[in-house]
C-alpha cells in the first residue's frame, strides 16, 4: 500500500515538473533538432554512473557498462558490470551483477539483478525526460530473498549539461524491511568531450519489523558523495567518482570511496 501511494504521489510530482519545464522561456529552449542530433549514438554521461536510473530510453538497442572501485566505509570492493536492451521506443530492460560485500552469515560474492524501465514523459514534447523502473536485485537482502525496488526518475539533457534524479522505494523479499532512495547527479561539459559535476545518493531504512537486521549485516544508513568527471568519445563513456561514503549498522563507519567505470551505446 506504502508503494502504491509512493508511486502516485511521485507520478503527481512528474506531470507538476513537466508542466514546469513546458513553461521555461522559449529562449531557454533547445530546438527538437538540436536534441535529436544530440541522442544519436552518442554516449550521455549520466546514463553511466553506476547504480543510476535514467529517464530516457535512448536511440540506442543496446548499452554495456562495467565498473570498480573501492569503498572505504565498508571496506569492501565496488564491482558490477549491467547491459540494457530496447524494446520499442519506451521500454529498456537491463540485466546486471553486482558484487554484494560479506555478511556474518553469507560470503562476499557476485550475484545478479534484473530490471525493467519504461520513459514516460519526453524532453523534446513536455520539456522533462521522466521514466518508472521496477528491478529485482540479489546483491541486497542476500539471506531474505533479495531486494524488490520501483522508482521514478526525471533529467533533463542538452550538448553542454546533464542532471537527472532518482526516488526509489523498495522492500525485501520477506517484506519486513523496507528502504527509500534518493540520488542526484549532474554534469556540465567543460572541455570538448571532458563533463565534470556532482553526484550523490543517500539510502535509508523507512521501516523495519526485522529483529534480526543487524545480525544479517543490513545496513541502516548509506551514503556516497563527491565530483564526478566523464568522457565521451562517440559512443564510449569513461566515469571517474572520488568521494565520502559512510555506512551504518550498529553505528555509522565513515571513509572514502573512489569508483571508474567504462560504457558504450550501440
Amino acid at each position: 500500500m506504502r508503494l502504491v501511494l509512493l508511486l502516485s504521489m511521485a507520478s503527481m510530482a512528474l506531470a507538476l515538473a513537466a508542466r514546469t519545464a513546458r513553461a521555461q522561456a522559449p529562449g531557454q529552449e533547445e530546438s527538437a533538432s538540436t536534441l535529436d542530433e544530440d541522442r544519436t549514438l552518442r554516449a550521455s554521461p549520466a546514463r553511466f554512473l553506476p547504480g543510476a536510473v535514467t529517464p530516457e530510453a535512448g536511440q540506442a538497442l543496446m548499452m554495456g557498462v562495467g565498473w570498480a572501485g573501492y569503498d572505504g566505509a565498508t571496506q569492501a570492493p565496488l564491482l558490477g558490470a549491467g547491459a540494457e536492451a530496447r524494446l520499442g521506443k519506451r521500454l529498456v530492460i537491463g540485466v546486471g551483477a553486482t558484487y554484494a560485500p560479506g555478511t556474518p552469515i553469507h560470503p562476499g560474492a557476485v550475484r545478479p539483478s534484473v530490471v525493467a524501465r519504461f520513459q514516460v514523459l519526453d524532453q523534446t514534447k513536455h520539456g522533462i525526460d521522466g521514466g518508472i523502473a521496477v528491478a529485482y536485485r540479489e546483491d541486497r537482502f542476500v539471506a531474505e530473498d533479495g531486494f524488490f525496488q520501483a522508482a521514478i526518475s526525471v533529467g533533463q539533457r542538452s550538448s553542454r549539461a546533464t542532471w537527472l534524479a532518482n526516488f526509489a522505494f523498495g522492500s525485501d523479499g520477506e517484506g519486513d524491511d523496507r528502504e527509500g532512495e534518493v540520488r542526484l547527479a549532474g554534469l556540465r561539459r567543460v572541455a570538448g568531450e571532458l563533463h565534470a559535476g556532482l553526484d550523490g545518493r543517500f539510502r535509508t531504512a523507512i521501516a523495519s519489523t526485522d529483529v534480526n537486521r543487524s545480525a544479517h549485516g543490513t545496513p541502516s544508513l548509506e551514503y556516497m558523495a563527491g565530483p564526478v568527471a566523464a568522457y565521451t568519445l562517440g559512443p564510449w563513456a569513461l566515469t571517474l567518482e572520488a568521494g565520502l561514503s559512510g555506512v551504518r549498522t550498529d553505528s555509522l563507519h565513515n571513509g572514502l570511496a573512489t569508483l571508474g567505470g567504462v560504457g558504450a551505446v550501440f
